[in-house]
């Protein structure tokens, strides 16, 4: 009896980097669906509903990622899909970008990506289950000028999450990679976004895209890798 109760719950989804952009919306629209939401941000400035919850969590941290996936499933019990959203950008040539600049993209796009999927896989494995999406960047496979580290944090992300998907098929886990084209969020600056506004996809297109893609990858089909661009091509 107590197993089926279980399978009845809803779904428990950790969203990081939930306060705006592509993570807000995927909040927002998690709600929506009913699922039970941890989402988190370093300021933990996101609003609690009775699907959404906020948690503290800078990816950065290790200790940080640590307390929080302590927490969520102190909790919620058991957490069922990953979504690895958190990132940062400076958009600089390679010899202009700092040591903090660089320090800061690669501890959160690449290392906070990897800390917060050693956090749930070891449950995930026990259970033989679990979904974790990451989002990239079409940075990762397309040549950009201005983002050379932040390229390189995006491309690195995707070559692990693609080993990833090959060590954890055994067990049940499915991994899906989506690589999101000029999307009108923060990570652009107020100017580019005044300029290429008409041309940018919008946080909730991807954020649809991220929950079909989950919802389609049941039973033994995986959607394992998405890339989403404007329909007017890259900026």
């Amino acid at each position: 009896m107590k197993e089926q109760h279980m399978k009845k719950k809803k779904k428990v989804v950790w969203i990081t980097g939930a306060n705006k952009g592509i993570g807000e919306a995927l909040t927002e629209q998690g709600a929506t669906r009913e699922y039970t939401i941890a989402a988190t941000s370093r300021k933990n400035s996101i609003a609690e509903t009775h699907y959404i919850h906020p948690f503290a969590c800078d990816v950065s941290s290790a200790e940080s990622i640590g307390n929080c996936y302590n927490e969520i499933i102190g909790k919620f019990g058991h957490l069922d899909i990953l979504i690895n959203n958190a990132g940062v950008a400076t958009f600089k040539r390679l010899w202009e970008i700092s040591l903090e600049e660089a320090d800061a993209m690669l501890d959160t796009n690449l290392r906070g990506s990897w800390l917060c999927i050693k956090a749930v896989l070891p449950a995930m494995i026990e259970r033989k289950s679990g979904v974790i999406v990451n989002i990239h960047s079409v940075a990762a496979i397309k040549t950009f000028t201005h983002s050379s580290v932040y390229a390189a944090t995006k491309a690195g992300t995707l070559a692990m999450s693609r080993s990833l998907r090959e060590e954890v098929r055994e067990f049940g886990i499915k991994v899906i990679d989506i690589l999101p084209g000029a999307t009108e969020t923060e990570i652009w600056d107020s100017e580019s976004r005044d300029e290429f506004r008409q041309r940018m996809m919008q946080p909730d297109d991807i954020a649809k895209i991220v929950w079909q893609a989950i919802d389609l990858s049941s039973g033994a089909a995986l959607l394992e890798e998405i890339v989403i661009r404007p329909q007017l091509g890259d900026l």
